[in-house]
């Protein structure tokens, strides 16, 4: 392990796996084992693009107002959830 607690995952690792620069890891600890899973974040632009095109396909007026309005019913639904 590096100075800056870089790690190092050998290239037949690597390349087994399809691993590329960049590629984003959960790490997870226990005991005195380390577990690193791979994930891909979603590209958002085109995510939301997607929502939106659907949206004016139907008609549907959805601005910001609406969308952050949505977020905050769905955080305080998941609030309720895990008090409850």
């Amino acid at each position: 392990m590096s100075e800056k607690g870089q790690v190092v995952i050998p290239r037949r690792i690597r390349k087994s796996l399809k691993i590329k620069p960049r590629t984003r890891f959960a790490v997870y600890a226990k005991n005195d084992t380390i577990v690193m899973k791979a994930f891909d974040l979603p590209d958002l632009e085109k995510e939301w693009s997607k929502i939106f095109k659907a949206a004016q396909a139907k008609n549907l007026k959805i601005g910001e107002k609406d969308v952050y309005a949505a977020i905050q019913e769905y955080r305080t639904s998941k609030r309720r959830q895990t008090q409850g």
